[in-house]
């Protein structure tokens, strides 16, 4: 059900900001969405936390700044981890993935987000994040 639910939502903000656009201009992070999937990750990754969680599905927040040189066309990026995987609905905005619309995996799989997390995490907090849901402004490092 949580594919089915991450392809939903993926296909609803595709939809709104290709069509809706004329209405969604006005809001706050709306620039964030406007070139989809590219810089969206932040405020996607937030949509989709808070619709799962409507969903009684839990999630949690990861930012990473990279550093690793393999994947130096991810300066930071954000995705959401749920149970023992990752799920990323904006990796197609990495030359990498960019056949990828929708990016589910096992946490421990060995794919560009789990070297990015486990990079990340072992430089610590100014490299890695998990938050909560934030949909009314932008984190400064995401």
């Amino acid at each position: 059900m949580l594919k089915e639910y991450v392809h939903r939502f993926r296909n609803a903000l595709v939809k709104a900001a290709e069509l809706e656009s004329y209405r969604l201009y006005k809001l706050g992070r709306w620039n964030e969405l406007n070139s989809f999937p590219f810089g969206s990750c932040d405020i996607a990754s937030n949509f989709l936390a808070m619709y799962l969680k409507e969903k009684a599905i839990e999630s949690k927040i990861i930012w990473c700044g990279n550093e690793l040189e393999q994947y130096s066309s991810v300066k930071s990026h954000v995705w959401l981890e749920v149970d023992d995987k990752f799920i990323d609905i904006t990796i197609s905005q990495f030359p990498e993935y960019d056949n990828h619309r929708i990016h589910i995996s096992k946490k421990n799989s060995p794919t560009m987000l789990m070297e990015i997390y486990k990079h990340c995490k072992e430089l610590g907090h100014h490299n890695y994040q998990e938050r909560e849901i934030q949909l009314n402004s932008a984190s400064k490092s995401g």
